[in-house]
């Protein structure tokens, strides 16, 4: 059906906007078919939605370069409040998906170095605020509860009890 439509759209010639191309991109099932129409269908500059969309996905293609590219574009070609906001929202994504490593050098990667006194001052940073951190610092403390509850129950021959064993 949204295919469908994007067809009646396209063949209208009503050509789309960012909108219409964010919410294509959330029509897409799964990740496969979200690179599938971004790699054929999408020619417009992405804006931090379309980036949040396209992180996950791109980070499990292993498409790391492509990814950092468009962050890079973003940083480069928006107000510094649009891409502080959206680093909040692109670190969010990121800790709920469990990818406290990428989160962890986007922070070091974007963030961090702009409170850097021997910094470039041409370098393409995010301004660092209390909600990039806090994010961050809660995946790290929801990270170190998971590792704690890994911890199984293992029955000893015997009758010596139970012992604990880190998965």
């Amino acid at each position: 059906l949204c295919d469908s439509l994007w067809r009646d759209m396209l063949e209208s010639s009503v050509t789309p906007d960012t909108t219409a191309y964010n919410a294509r991109l959330r029509t897409a099932r799964n990740d496969s078919e979200l690179l599938r129409i971004w790699d054929t269908e999408m020619n417009f500059r992405p804006d931090q939605f379309t980036i949040d969309l396209l992180l996950l996905p791109l980070l499990r293609d292993g498409r790391i370069g492509e990814l950092f590219g468009l962050l890079d574009a973003f940083v480069e070609n928006n107000p510094e409040w649009i891409v502080s906001r959206a680093f909040g929202a692109f670190l969010t994504t990121l800790v709920s998906a469990k990818e406290l490593g990428t989160a962890s050098v986007l922070l070091e990667t974007y963030i961090v170095p702009s409170s850097s006194s021997c910094r470039d001052p041409h370098d393409q940073v995010v301004r660092p605020n209390i909600r990039q951190f806090n994010v961050v610092l809660e995946g790290y403390r929801k990270g170190f509860q998971l590792e704690r509850r890994r911890l199984v129950a293992t029955d000893e021959p015997a009758g010596q009890g139970r012992r604990w064993y880190r998965t």
